[in-house]
């Protein structure tokens, strides 16, 4: 699967997706503001994510993708993720199921959940 059709079905998901740069800073190739209001357009995905410009994935939060917000687990993830996930799992098993979970390059994780309210910005919920 190309980093393109990988694109593509996170929009067909209803993700907003914009490139970043694949130095290690995930910093969003051209601004990320704009995405917070409308989705990017198949077109768009298409320039930015073809052979000849190579870019990493990232998925624009909040509202416009479905009131997703991510949990962020990068400091002692190998330590603190079980502990939370085994936690979610005995206390709320219908939505630890129903969690995506991405591992990222650090070690870490991503635990992506849709509520149904408009989810914090820029919060720091926990810190172990």
């Amino acid at each position: 699967m190309t980093i393109l059709q990988t694109a593509q079905q996170y929009r067909q998901k209803q993700f907003n997706v914009i490139p970043i740069q694949t130095d290690g800073t995930k910093k969003a190739i051209g601004g990320w503001k704009a995405y917070q209001e409308r989705f990017s357009s198949e077109h768009e995905l298409q320039q930015w994510f073809n052979p000849s410009h190579p870019c990493g994935i990232a998925i624009v939060c909040g509202q416009i993708s479905g009131n997703l917000f991510v949990i962020d687990f990068d400091e002692q993830a190998a330590e603190n993720y079980p502990k939370w996930m085994a936690e979610v799992q005995k206390q709320l098993p219908k939505i630890a199921r129903s969690l995506f979970i991405v591992e990222t390059p650090r070690p870490g994780y991503h635990v992506w959940i849709r509520c149904e309210a408009e989810p914090p910005v820029g919060q720091n919920l926990a810190l172990s």
